[in-house]
């Protein structure tokens, strides 16, 4: 996993981002767990804008992450830090794909709760899954 400290940078970023959608209190470890997991799930995305709740946090690119796993990149561990690795019964968030049914506008999640769907962040309706 990448360092999360300061994973999100200002801003949508590119103009072809894939927006996603994390719950409001989202830690900075799972934002980029959830990253990781959609540039790996979708190789040619290059960018994420990632939205807690209805407020863009930021962006990420795959260039950043790139660099960060490149062998002559800092290794911020430190004494007593672990290995990362996932404990036993903690699954890392798989992001799903959502959809506006009003406008079309496409979006991944981090969960999905029928009984209370996350809202388009463009005009409020319900997102349904694909």
């Amino acid at each position: 996993m990448t360092d999360p400290s300061g994973v999100l940078r200002p801003g949508a970023g590119p103009a072809d981002a894939v927006e996603l959608l994390l719950p409001v209190g989202t830690t900075e470890y799972d934002i980029a767990d959830t990253v990781e997991t959609v540039f790996a799930a979708h190789p040619g995305i290059d960018g994420v804008a990632v939205y807690l709740g209805a407020r863009l946090g930021g962006h990420v690119l795959r260039a950043d992450l790139d660099a960060a796993a490149a062998p002559d990149s800092v290794n911020t561990k430190s004494y007593g830090d672990g290995d990362g690795a996932t404990l036993p019964g903690i699954a890392p968030l798989a992001p799903l794909s959502a959809v506006c049914p009003r406008c079309a506008t496409e979006y991944l999640v981090a969960s999905f709760d029928p009984a209370e769907p996350s809202p388009c962040r463009l005009d409020g309706t319900a997102l349904e899954l694909r």
